[in-house]
């Protein structure tokens, strides 16, 4: 799948009464793929998660093609997307945002290079505010 797939959604016939649509998922502002994000066709229990990489793979069958595509986790604002409607077609390149909710960034995944950043570069000011405690 990552060949050279350049970061473009594409679906492959495999069988005449399904395909497989593939795609990756991004952080808007770092451009770096999203590892476990949720793709979920809507109103179902059927999905998969994105690889290390941002990367995903799921097999739909011709009742599915109309369903849209959701994808989601914490941390970043869901998106549901229609899945592409031509074979071979140019499809889903997925760029989440940061859910902010009442001024507070929540903290990206810690498995993420952005939540592992979150988390370090914010223990300065955890430390500050220990030690300003007045008791």
């Amino acid at each position: 799948m990552k060949g050279n797939f350049e970061g473009v959604a594409v679906t492959v016939p495999t069988s005449a009464d399904s395909t497989v649509v593939t795609g990756r998922v991004i952080d808007k502002s770092t451009n770096e793929g999203l590892p476990g994000i949720g793709v979920v066709l809507k109103g179902t229990i059927r999905g998969t998660a994105t690889d290390p990489d941002g990367y995903f793979s799921l097999r739909v069958s011709q009742e599915e093609r109309k369903l849209p595509l959701l994808f989601q986790t914490i941390g970043y604002v869901s998106q549901e997307l229609p899945q592409p409607t031509k074979v071979k077609a140019q499809g889903l390149l997925v760029a989440l945002d940061v859910d902010v909710k009442g001024g507070l960034v929540w903290y990206a995944p810690i498995y993420t290079p952005q939540g592992v950043w979150q988390r370090v570069s914010s223990i300065p000011r955890r430390i500050l505010y220990a030690v300003r405690r007045d008791y």
